[in-house]
């Protein structure tokens, strides 16, 4: 960007938001350095200012504009720092200055700042070089901007689709889709996704500290009907610690299968049986309850386990958490049960069997999305040795002792691998969904004609 031909302050302002910093500056004689100034418009404005650039507007000829790139900004006291010289000869000396801190981001987005959480718009950048030839999508972006609205009720993302308020949804609901594939004007896309899902079960807290009543668990849940009615048939069932589409995925294990006899055999083996007749399974006196916690966007799934769970005694409730709050809580080994998803994107065990199935370590990539508290050493030992092992005979080795060693401990009911699903306009092309539910690729998406609805 040629800053020196922005236009006159007032209709920059109209553009940018830009904040003038000092109304009248003079400087000494030759070089200007270390320039600092306490913009207090920018004080308290948080990380979401997007300070770039420090400018000198000229007496006279507000047209004409000396820039510098900021090094540092205090977002708490809003003063911004230019390591760098201003020359003599760009900056008189002895003459008054406006110095303005521009934000380079447009107006209609500096009315939401401070709401990030909410909406993120990037603008093309006109300079992109294009990228490498031989690795596409080659030259700059075909949109002019792109949003990215935050709409956390299914319901809701699906209404704005249909009404044209945006282009492209994700995390398309299985009850959703029937309606959105019968609108002429919308495309359902889905791939292969990357989240194992399953209920993890704390193996340290009665009675998920025996082990065969977690096998139990994993032969009453009905994984194939729990893909048909929760994703729509869109899944595969997991067969153990790993997606099934892992590099290293251990191709021997198989789902556990749905067997609700073996399930209530195996209770009855470890003194879980109804003795009082009111259908819920007990042990010296005490009834077999648990509460499954989860987040929002996962509850209709954690009740159709819940819901199967039931049908076999077992007074199981869901609880829906905030993330924050939960996560801790997990970690600590402070809860029962958790249902969630892990993502696996990279088709490898590492990065995402170190973060489920290793001992927790605090401070450490270790055991970060261990929600079950499960610790092994042996496993720990076969993580940390496939992580430095190159091989690749050797490392298939290392990963199917520990998928085994897993699958036998169950501390967690393994349940499917659900497909991504999500959906766009008809208007929009050349995009298609991530398998790890990311949007990616987006320079070379274009809009075609707006049709009329």
């Amino acid at each position: 960007m040629d800053y020196g031909k922005r236009p006159p302050l007032d209709e920059q302002k109209s553009l940018w938001q830009a904040t003038i910093a000092a109304e009248s500056v003079t400087t000494d004689a030759g070089e200007v350095t270390g320039l600092s100034l306490d913009d207090v418009g920018l004080a308290g404005a948080g990380l979401n200012s997007f300070i770039s650039m420090l400018a000198v507007i000229h007496p006279g000829d507000p047209t004409r504009v000396d820039s510098k790139d900021i090094t540092g900004f205090n977002n708490v006291t809003g003063r911004v720092t230019v390591a760098s010289a201003f020359k003599g000869g760009q900056v008189l000396a002895g003459v008054p200055y406006k110095i303005v801190t521009f934000r380079f981001v447009p107006a209609e987005v500096a009315a939401i700042e401070g709401k990030l959480d909410e909406r993120i718009v990037m603008e093309r950048f006109e300079d992109y070089y294009g990228g490498a030839d031989d690795l596409s999508p080659v030259g700059p972006a075909l949109l002019d901007r792109v949003i990215f609205q935050v709409i956390p009720e299914d319901s809701t993302r699906v209404a704005a689709l249909q009404a044209g308020e945006v282009d492209i949804i994700q995390g398309v609901q299985a009850h959703m889709i029937s309606i959105l594939e019968a609108d002429p004007n919308i495309s359902v896309k889905t791939c292969g996704g990357t989240r194992p899902f399953w209920m993890e079960m704390n193996p340290n807290k009665p009675p998920f500290n025996d082990v065969q009543v977690r096998h139990a668990l994993n032969y009453a849940v009905n994984v194939d009907l729990l893909i048909e009615k929760v994703l729509g048939g869109r899944g595969v069932a997991l067969p153990g610690a790993l997606s099934p589409f892992n590099n290293f995925a251990d191709a021997t294990l198989k789902p556990y299968g749905y067997d609700p006899d073996k399930a209530k055999a195996l209770l009855a083996e470890a003194g879980w049986t109804d003795t009082d007749g009111d259908g819920i399974l007990d042990k010296d006196g005490q009834p077999f309850a648990f509460v499954i916690d989860a987040v929002a966007r996962q509850k209709d799934r954690a009740e159709a386990v819940m819901g199967q769970l039931r049908e076999i005694g077992i007074r199981a409730s869901v609880r829906v958490w905030d993330y924050a709050v939960l996560k801790p809580l997990l970690l600590n080994g402070d809860r029962m049960a958790y249902v969630g998803d892990w993502g696996d994107s990279a088709f490898d065990p590492v990065g995402h069997f170190e973060a489920k199935w290793h001992t927790h370590i605090k401070g450490s990539p270790y055991g970060r999305g261990n929600f079950s508290s499960y610790s092994n050493p042996r496993v720990d030992e076969l993580i940390e040795r496939g992580e430095v092992t190159s091989d690749v005979a050797r490392r298939h080795k290392i990963y199917d002792e520990a998928q085994r060693i897993i699958y036998e401990e169950a501390p967690a009911i393994f349940i499917f691998l659900p497909e991504e699903v999500e959906a766009c306009s008809v208007r929009v092309r050349n995009w298609e969904p991530s398998p790890d539910s990311r949007l990616v690729a987006m320079v070379s998406v274009r809009h075609s004609p707006r049709l009329v609805r």
